[in-house]
């Protein structure tokens, strides 16, 4: 594999930056990094499509969008001589699996070293005083970061999201290696992964919150106290404290249950699968009275995004989210 690194300079003349400098501006002067793949692809749905002149165009594209971080450049042009480049939010480092050779795409992504890796989004609060919520690159463990979306508004800030609905656009009745890796778009719908999860909440004291929204704009919250997620080998069993909030305490009876996905029958109904049952993902007992990764806008029983305290079996709701942060932030 080629692997060339290029750097960008939008100036006519030569300027020098010391290689930690990987995007920014200086003097006046906007410059930006990038590592090059020839004849590599990254798969993923892209932050955008745009066709450009030149290659180089692509780049500054991309530089141009707080959000990119990496891109694919397809290095044959159309019949107008242009060159079609996604811009994507994510890149090879969290997602290597999706890291192809593909003959005609070139791939070009953010060294490494960009990333500022906090130990989790209470640490961004606390470091960058003036943080907005965003993508944050967070370290689940000695040995893995992951990119997770920062809550720096709710309740004080600092929340790491683990998961977020809020318009359909991504599909949660997945399977057990999907939830045990993670899936969606950090800056919209998502799950973070159970292994992540677990990662997290066993090494630390960490408060779980859930903020949610029906499609009336009418909003509730509950938190619990501790939370923690096992290993895969306990199937990621839940445990969680004492409630407080004024959604309801829908979570009660989930708690200390084992992980069940469509394919990985965890729960205490002896005659069914929850999850197929309830076209979900969770800690069922038998079977639920939340299901928060659920059918987005699914009126059927049981089977939509529940919060039961709140809205009932029947209401699928507009928005929710399940958060993090450690106790003693």
């Amino acid at each position: 594999m080629l692997v060339q690194y290029i750097f960008l300079l939008l100036a006519a003349f030569q300027a020098v930056f010391s290689e930690q400098k990987i995007r920014g501006n200086e003097n006046d002067i906007s410059f930006v990094n990038f590592v090059h793949h020839e004849n590599f692809k990254l798969s993923g749905t892209p932050l955008k499509k745009v066709a450009l002149k030149t290659t180089l165009d692509c780049l500054w594209e991309c530089n141009g969008e707080s959000r990119c971080v990496s891109l694919n450049v397809n290095t044959k042009n159309d019949s107008q001589g242009l060159f079609e480049c996604n811009l994507l939010e994510f890149d090879k480092y969290e997602h290597f699996e999706n890291f192809t050779a593909v003959d005609g795409i070139d791939h070009y992504t953010l060294p490494i070293n960009y990333f500022t890796v906090y130990e989790n989004c209470a640490v961004v609060s606390k470091t960058e005083k003036n943080a907005a919520s965003g993508v944050f690159l967070i370290k689940t463990s000695p040995s893995r970061s992951i990119h997770v979306y920062c809550d720096m508004v709710t309740s004080g800030g600092g929340w790491t999201v683990i998961q977020k609905r809020l318009d359909g656009s991504v599909d949660f009745f997945r399977d057990w290696a999907g939830y045990k890796k993670g899936f969606g778009n950090k800056s919209g719908e998502y799950w973070l992964g159970l292994d992540a999860i677990h990662d997290m909440t066993s090494q630390g004291s960490y408060r779980l919150r859930f903020d949610l929204e029906d499609f009336d704009g009418n909003k509730r919250y509950a938190e619990y106290d501790s939370f923690i997620v096992a290993g895969e080998s306990d199937n990621y069993t839940l445990t969680a404290g004492a409630y407080s909030g004024n959604a309801g305490d829908s979570l009660a009876w989930q708690k200390n249950m084992e992980f069940t996905t469509k394919d990985r029958d965890n729960d205490l109904r002896s005659y069914a699968n929850c999850a197929q049952e309830y076209t979900g993902a969770w800690w069922y007992n038998d079977c639920h009275t939340s299901n928060l990764n659920g059918l987005y806008n699914n009126t059927e029983y049981g089977k939509g995004v529940i919060w039961y305290a709140f809205r009932g079996v029947y209401y699928s709701m507009k928005r929710a989210e399940m958060k993090i942060r450690p106790n003693d932030f």
